[in-house]
């Protein structure tokens, strides 16, 4: 049988992985319990924490397989874990449950593409001022962002464009991408000065000046949008495109700005293929248990969330030899193959 382990990958790892694959059983002792793990619940956490910044040393791996052409998208993903015996957990802000929880924040990158999953790069650690150290320390979403665009960079792969939240939108990092020569498109606050024919506004104002009424409706993606150009200060000339989307009675304004060469469409179509890594978030979580780590090392944490990704890409890499497999049959399909592998001894795993 042909191994589905990577080289490099060690047989706690391997091990690891074929638990995270498995539709019920994510956490050390589950995996025991299911004769999965090699080594005792104790020494297998022991060996998951020995490296404290395992998304590292498997960016470049990812990245030297990566299909070329891909735009880099960038979010922050919180992971709410509960307990005080868990190290590094703190309180962070959740928009999904709309409050603050208790839990470990990520920076989540993955390179995205028209008409395929998510190809998920990192969750690198993202710290509040509380929960940094100095092996962690805190970055501003900014700072956070540029890093993971130069790591990409000097890997040798150039995405084809940046795209993020309102969070990552600040002129310093706005700036570096443009001297970096990266295009971005990014979500911006309304609050935000610009100049417009030599006139300084907002951006709201500049909402009250383009109502739906001037927009062009766009069928394929559902809501009216107006490009408007304007200059940011400290980044220079960029496009604002204005969307107007239905909402109730009324209308909901969202502003992207951007510095692609493409037009509205070519817009609107980057910033729609950032919901596959929101879409990819959920499926960290569902399907293979992104918050069920129960270590208390948060190097431990760190490592369940590399091979997280590791446990996805298997999966992604199924659907794309069998597209017409949904994502459970497709996970089912591959959770079969490892656990036989493992369990039977046929996967000639690294030492």
């Amino acid at each position: 049988m042909k191994s589905p382990a990577r080289p490099s990958i060690s047989r706690v790892e391997s091990a690891y992985v074929t638990g995270l694959l498995d539709l019920q059983h994510k956490t050390l002792s589950e995996m025991k319990h299911k004769k999965l793990l090699p080594f005792s619940i104790r020494h297998s956490s022991v060996l998951l924490a020995q490296d404290p910044h395992p998304h590292r040393s498997s960016l470049p791996v990812r990245l030297k397989r990566a299909p070329p052409g891909g735009i880099l998208a960038v979010d922050l993903h919180p992971v709410p874990h509960e307990g005080s015996s868990i190290e590094g957990v703190g309180r962070i802000y959740s928009s999904t449950d709309n409050g603050i929880i208790w839990g470990h924040s990520y920076l989540s990158s993955a390179l995205v593409y028209p008409g395929q999953d998510a190809y998920p790069l990192q969750l690198a650690p993202f710290m509040t001022e509380v929960m940094a150290t100095e092996t962690y320390p805190r970055l501003m979403a900014s700072e956070a962002l540029l890093n993971i665009v130069g790591d990409t960079l000097e890997a040798g792969y150039r995405p084809r464009a940046v795209v993020f939240d309102a969070q990552f939108s600040t002129r310093l990092a706005l700036r570096s991408l443009r001297f970096m020569g990266i295009p971005f498109v990014g979500r911006c606050r309304t609050d935000l000065w610009v100049v417009h024919r030599k006139e300084r506004v907002k951006v709201k104002e500049l909402a009250v000046r383009f109502p739906p009424g001037r927009a062009r409706y766009y069928p394929r993606f559902g809501f009216y949008a107006k490009r408007v150009r304007v200059v940011l200060e400290e980044v220079g000339r960029v496009s604002l495109v204005l969307i107007w989307k239905g909402k109730g009675c009324g209308w909901e304004c969202l502003a992207l700005v951007s510095s692609v060469r493409e037009g509205v469409q070519g817009v609107l179509e980057i910033w729609g293929l950032r919901w596959k890594l929101e879409s990819s978030h959920r499926l960290y979580k569902q399907a293979f248990g992104l918050g069920k780590c129960l270590c208390r090392r948060f190097a431990a944490h760190l490592k369940h969330a590399d091979l997280v990704l590791e446990a996805f890409h298997e999966v992604r890499r199924e659907r794309l030899r069998s597209p017409c497999l949904t994502w459970r049959r497709a996970q089912e399909v591959v959770a079969g193959r490892w656990r036989n592998a493992v369990l039977t001894g046929t996967t000639a795993l690294a030492a």
